[in-house]
């Protein structure tokens, strides 16, 4: 229920194709549930509950504290719809730039750093400090 790192993107993000992979890609994996629940926690939320209904549709709840928990992705036979589902396709977005930045990216100046953080945030129509966010999870 308590997260504190990623486990299974992980092991997506370090593979040879990841970035070939699309988000539609990513949700039809057979451990496409706990590859959700890791974008749900680098999206910000380190509490996520997860329930099967007896139909097959998981339910992914989310939130900063144990009892403010509410329903963020609902997820059924590679269908996915949610209040979150935007945030999480970002973050994976986020994360294949992210990728895509060369290995000696932190011996960049502090100004191409600011640039090159600057363009990626602004590409996905977020803020810089939550790229910030989804490397500092990542890192983790």
């Amino acid at each position: 229920m308590f997260k504190t790192k990623i486990e299974h993107l992980k092991q997506v993000i370090q593979s040879d194709d990841f970035l070939s992979l699309s988000f539609e890609d990513l949700i039809n994996f057979n451990n496409s549930i706990q590859l959700l629940e890791d974008l749900i926690y680098l999206v910000g939320y380190n509490i996520i509950l997860i329930e099967r209904t007896p139909s097959g549709t998981t339910i992914f709840s989310a939130g900063m504290f144990p009892n403010d928990l509410d329903e963020k992705i609902r997820f059924d036979n590679s269908n996915i719809e949610g209040k979150l589902l935007l945030a999480i396709k970002t973050t994976f977005n986020l994360m294949l730039e992210i990728k895509r930045l060369p290995n000696i990216f932190e011996l960049y100046s502090a100004e191409m750093i600011l640039k090159t953080n600057n363009a990626i945030a602004e590409n996905n129509k977020v803020d810089v400090s939550f790229l910030n966010l989804v490397r500092n999870r990542l890192a983790n």
